[in-house]
């Protein structure tokens, strides 16, 4: 039986239920758009927390290497000016300055090797700029060493007061080097000319550093060429080993085919002369080597010699030396306490019992 039989509806109870059914429907479909939304939104809150938080961990560690990283770079730059707080500075040209120059200006090894091998390779340093650019130069040392660093023209530098082109240094063995080498490191045609005959015709050599640094051409420029001269004693002495005399022991001496006794009378002479200024010198001692061995021998210029006090020394001291005789020891005591001192080497010639040849040996190691 249909429940219409029992319920009467009206026309308007139907539209009424219709109604409150739609609004029904509708309500449920709101809540449930309503509910997805909010899920939606949760979600997306979330992960903007967890992306909010990640950002702030990277950027709390990037702060963290920033810091650290400026921290390093405040302690490199308290060394670097604790160590110039120490040293006395001086103007220089990057171009020409020289290795010992640039370890007085407390760069490091690796520095200076690097500027080395950047100017034999021709670089040239044409502004401040580019010593900054060096590799190994740091900011705060550049900072401190640019007031100093004056370059001179690219063209032409002054020498002497004259206005002459930038010198082209590069490696090279005085023994050999070349009329054109010479003329591209400035030095003038009759400096050049004097320089070959010496060399050429008066057999002059170069055995050490210190031979060319007393040398009159290279002397006032040595500063400047210091790093570039390469001495090669085995090609000088055509591939055979050569020895300086000042400092071979007695086994040396005796390893290249020198007597034994002579061995002893070489090295007793040496430690009373303090060191030999000329092989010549060892006939002095009645020693006469063979050619083939005095060519394996040398000496280098400046060595020490040991100076007697003569005003001092006593006539057994005065006898000791190998340039003075018993018989002149004496004379020289006599004049002492006749005259008074003995103020130079012409005074002891007036004693006459020296000739020149004595006087100029023996002068080299007197003091007055």
């Amino acid at each position: 039986m249909r429940l219409s039989n029992y319920i009467k509806l009206t026309a308007t109870d139907r539209k009424h239920i219709i109604i409150l059914t739609i609004i029904a429907a509708v309500t449920l479909i709101t809540t449930i758009i309503y509910n997805q939304i909010t899920t939606q939104q949760s979600k997306k809150a979330i992960l903007a927390d967890t992306s909010i938080k990640n950002k702030i961990s990277w950027l709390e560690e990037q702060t963290n290497e920033q810091e650290q990283e400026e921290i390093a770079l405040s302690r490199l730059d308290k060394k670097i000016i604790s160590i110039y707080d120490t040293i006395k500075l001086f103007n220089f040209d990057p171009n020409t300055v020289t290795t010992t120059q640039l370890k007085k200006l407390g760069l490091t090894e690796k520095q200076i090797t690097t500027i080395d091998n950047y100017r034999k390779n021709g670089g040239k340093f044409t502004t401040k700029e580019d010593f900054r650019k060096i590799y190994g130069i740091r900011t705060k040392q550049y900072q401190i060493l640019s007031p100093y660093i004056t370059l001179k023209s690219e063209k032409e530098i002054t020498y002497n007061n004259k206005k002459i082109k930038t010198p082209e240094y590069q490696t090279f063995d005085p023994n050999f080097v070349t009329e054109q080498q010479l003329l591209q490191m400035n030095f003038t045609q009759k400096q050049i000319s004097t320089f070959i005959n010496d060399r050429t015709q008066k057999g002059r050599k170069f055995y050490c550093i210190n031979d060319v640094k007393n040398y009159f051409l290279f002397r006032n420029r040595f500063p400047d060429i210091e790093t570039y001269i390469k001495i090669d004693l085995k090609k000088l002495a055509n591939g055979k080993n050569l020895y300086n005399l000042n400092q071979l022991t007695n086994k040396d001496l005796e390893a290249i085919g020198i007597k034994p006794t002579e061995a002893n009378e070489i090295v007793k002479a040496r430690q009373i002369l303090g060191a030999f200024y000329s092989i010549s010198q060892l006939r002095d001692i009645g020693i006469n080597l063979s050619k083939e061995i005095k060519n394996t021998l040398y000496i280098c210029s400046g060595e020490i010699l040991k100076k007697i006090k003569i005003n001092d020394a006593t006539q057994q001291e005065l006898e000791q030396h190998p340039y003075i005789t018993a018989k002149q020891a004496q004379s020289i005591i006599d004049y002492k306490n006749q005259n008074g001192k003995i103020s130079n080497i012409e005074t002891i010639e007036k004693i006459g019992l020296f000739d020149q040849w004595q006087l100029k040996k023996l002068e080299k190691y007197v003091e007055f």
